[in-house]
């Protein structure tokens, strides 16, 4: 579990220091009455969390957040749960329900913030220059992400764009096998999400989500060949709301409060659209 931790420790407002793979404890208060909340990210960009402590500091809060990276999620919630984490800030609904079950953690971990929509949308390699879906040869390869959560997700997409066709039942939750018509004869090339950035230039195309697209440099208004356009007040959008999970026993805690006021307001609002170019969309109001 704690071997997938890269060693770095990330405090924000403060600089960045080595450390061991091994996450002592979890919240600790420093002793002058602030308590320090480690919060388990996979993004490196601290703008956001820079953000919610910079209005937390501005509310007389004493809570100070210390980021924790993780180079992938599929730890993370053991990790909350294990109390090596306070709080963490990777995930939506469909990923956390289908983790925190296989993990069998609903008892002992609660989603307390709901925080922004992060859309996928379709890359293509840039060698190549295409421009739409449709420039896309017969047989070409396109990466997609391998948790089932997300990949239901790229189908989506990929029947949105006229690629392919997926049995109606499944919804959201298509895979590979419930692929119907694929008229390019596609080849579907399934890795973790965040590494699809770096197949991208293997490849002919990929479904990013935006966030990792957002680390990995790419301009999510001019770079992608499709994206759809969406609103939070879409029902069905629901299960991909982001989430900020804490243990239970924490749910009730002040400084969940305190950290459910800080980023329910328009500094962290205004973030979230600087880092995402206005691609990815709060699902708060402040």
């Amino acid at each position: 579990m704690k071997n997938t931790m890269k060693k770095i420790i990330s405090v924000v407002f403060a600089a960045m220091i080595a450390v061991s793979p091994v996450i002592a404890g979890g919240k600790s208060d420093t002793g002058d009455g602030v308590t320090v909340v480690k919060v388990g990210v996979t993004s490196d960009d601290p703008r956001l969390w820079d953000a919610v402590q910079a209005e937390l500091d501005a509310q007389g809060k004493k809570v100070k957040i210390q980021t924790i990276f993780f180079d992938g999620g599929g730890t993370i919630n053991q990790s909350t749960a294990d109390g090596e984490l306070d709080l963490n800030a990777f995930q939506h609904y469909a990923f956390y329900n289908l983790n925190a079950n296989e993990l069998k953690l609903t008892d002992q971990l609660t989603p307390v913030v709901e925080t922004l929509i992060v859309p996928l949308s379709l890359f293509s390699n840039k060698t190549k220059n295409y421009r739409t879906p449709a420039d896309l040869p017969t047989g070409a390869s396109i990466v997609i992400p391998d948790d089932p959560t997300n990949q239901g997700r790229a189908l989506n997409l990929l029947e949105s764009a006229g690629l392919i066709t997926v049995r109606p039942e499944v919804g959201l939750n298509g895979q590979l096998k419930d692929i119907v018509t694929n008229p390019k004869n596609l080849k579907f090339i399934e890795i973790y999400g965040a590494q699809i950035p770096r197949a991208l230039p293997d490849a002919d195309a990929g479904v990013i989500n935006a966030g990792i697209a957002v680390d990995a440099g790419f301009d999510l208004n001019a770079d992608p060949i499709f994206k759809l356009n969406f609103t939070p007040d879409n029902p069905s959008l629901k299960p991909f709301f982001n989430i900020l999970v804490v243990k239970t026993k924490d749910k009730d805690a002040q400084w969940v409060k305190d950290i459910r006021e800080a980023y329910y307001t328009k500094r962290v609002a205004d973030v979230i659209g600087v880092i995402y170019k206005n691609a990815a969309i709060p699902v708060f109001k402040y």
